[in-house]
């Protein structure tokens, strides 16, 4: 049926190198797949990017611009962050603001994550 509903998922800290030399997050690949009857649901989640312990967001893309197709079959998103940091923290959040259907047909599902860093 309708209903609200949002999700939080957070990695813990990455350090990506010596803890006093700064790196550079260069992009964030995600292979996911998603499916929904309508492009603005509001079940795709934002991609969040936290830096050095800062609890402020550093980079944001708004999901329903990063999850592009929403065919239900296996695809990839590629986002060039260029983030400077000591250490990181990935986030995938909605706020569950929008009504839609939940059902079997409406789904998103992250199968797995891969960061360029130099």
């Amino acid at each position: 049926g309708n209903q609200k509903s949002g999700m939080t998922k957070r990695t813990g800290w990455v350090r990506l190198n010596d803890i006093n030399t700064n790196s550079m997050v260069r992009r964030v690949n995600l292979r996911y797949k998603a499916n929904a009857d309508i492009s603005d649901t509001g079940i795709f989640p934002n991609l969040n990017i936290y830096v050095d312990g800062k609890e402020t967001i550093a980079y944001t893309k708004k999901g329903d611009d990063l999850f592009l197709d929403k065919s239900g079959e296996e695809a990839i998103a590629s986002l060039r962050c260029g983030v400077r940091c000591k250490y990181f923290s990935l986030e995938f959040a909605n706020e569950g603001t929008e009504d839609y259907i939940t059902d079997i047909d409406n789904f998103f599902e992250i199968l797995s994550i891969e960061i360029e860093w130099e």
